[in-house]
């Protein structure tokens, strides 16, 4: 029993190694940053008309976020206020199952989650492939690669759908998290 355990930790262990080898965190956590940054400039374009007429306040705070893998580090969260009702935008993170990255918008009434999700998606789609040792690791390669990815409003689970994230459904959202 001892040695198959062994023998399990050291599978373990290697694959850990190979995966920070295989990806470029530092490249990761830039462009993480910068969907975070579309997305604050987003939200600020449905905002302006309102913050202009000085009915909605904006202003940025630094969150600390640690991720494994990446580490420790600082990113700008978006808080609105609207009237006497305070919006936070918080950046969960982008290390994350099933999304490249996530914000949670909280008001006094709710959450509502943003997340970093491929164009084309209108729901997750997660796949496990379970492999041995035997496998040829070449001919487990993804059918495709996604480049293009876009923010949408997630429903709550369990059956989650995503909804394009524009004025309107954003002006839902933030009238669900603040009127219930």
């Amino acid at each position: 029993m001892a040695t198959s355990f062994e023998d399990f930790v050291n599978r373990q262990h290697q694959a850990a190694k190979e995966t920070e080898r295989s990806i470029d965190w530092a490249r990761e956590l830039e462009e993480w940053r910068g969907r975070l940054d579309q997305f604050n400039n987003k939200v600020l374009d449905f905002l302006k008309i309102y913050v202009d007429q000085k009915k909605v306040r904006t202003e940025f705070v630094t969150k600390r976020i640690h991720e494994r893998y990446i580490g420790r580090y600082e990113v700008e969260a978006l808080k609105v206020t609207i009237g006497n009702a305070a919006v936070n935008f918080d950046p969960i993170g982008t290390n994350l199952f099933g999304a490249k990255g996530r914000v949670d918008m909280n008001g006094p009434s709710g959450t509502v989650r943003f997340v970093l999700v491929p164009a084309n998606s209108s729901a997750p789609d997660v796949r496990v492939r379970i492999r041995n040792e035997d496998d040829d690791p070449a001919h487990h390669e993804p059918e495709h690669t996604t480049t293009e990815w876009t923010w949408k409003i997630s429903t709550p689970p369990p059956n989650i759908r995503y909804i394009e994230f524009q004025e309107e459904t954003f002006q839902t959202a933030v009238m669900e998290v603040v009127n219930g």
